[in-house]
C-alpha cells in the first residue's frame, strides 16, 4: 500500500503501528511486560507524509541499554529518511508511557535553553542531555559561557 504512494510516503496509522511493535519487542529483551496498548500518539491532521518525518518517543526512563535497544528497534522499522528521537522521562512527567508525536521535517525547531542568570540563549536544545552539555550546573541548571566563567565555575 505505501508503495503505491511513493517509497517516501507513510500514514500516521502505519507510523503509530510501527511505533507500537518496536515498544513490544522490547520484551524479548528483557521482563518489561510492555504491550501496544500502553503506546499513544499524535500527529498533525493530514493522513499521508510524502517528506521525511521526525517521529517522538516519550517514554519513562529505564536507562542507557533500553533506549539504545528501543532505538534499534525503532530504527528497523522507520525508513533512512525519517529522523526518531527517543526521550526518557521521569515517572512523575504528564504523560502515559510511551506517548509518540509526528512533526514534518522543518515544521519543529528546537527551543534553546537559556541561561538561568543572564537569559540569553545558549546552544543547547532543551532536551539534549546533561552529560552532553558544558557549563551545566547540577540543581541551577544551563549557564552561558560568559557566565560560567563570571563565576569562574564555582556555582
Amino acid at each position: 500500500m505505501l508503495a503505491e504512494r511513493g517509497p517516501n510516503s507513510i500514514t500516521k496509522d502505519e507510523i503509530e503501528r510501527r511505533c507500537k511493535e518496536a515498544w513490544v519487542a522490547m520484551n524479548r529483551y528483557g521482563d518489561y511486560g510492555l504491550e501496544a496498548g500502553d503506546v499513544g500518539g499524535v500527529a498533525p491532521t493530514r493522513e499521508m507524509y510524502s517528506f521525511a518525518v521526525i517521529v517522538r518517543l516519550f517514554y519513562v526512563d529505564r536507562g542507557e541499554e533500553f533506549q539504545l535497544k528501543l532505538y534499534r528497534e525503532l530504527r528497523i522499522r522507520f525508513n533512512e529518511y525519517d529522523m526518531i528521537q527517543l526521550i526518557p522521562t521521569q515517572k512523575e512527567d504528564w504523560f502515559a508511557d510511551p506517548v509518540w508525536a509526528v512533526v514534518r521535517e522543518g515544521e519543529w525547531k528546537e527551543e534553546k535553553d537559556k541561561c538561568v542568570l543572564c537569559h540569553k540563549e545558549t546552544p543547547y536544545d532543551k532536551n539534549t542531555h546533561i552529560d552532553l552539555r558544558e557549563h551545566y550546573v547540577e540543581g541551577l541548571g544551563q549557564l552561558c559561557k560568559e557566565c560560567w566563567y563570571k563565576t569562574d565555575g564555582s556555582c
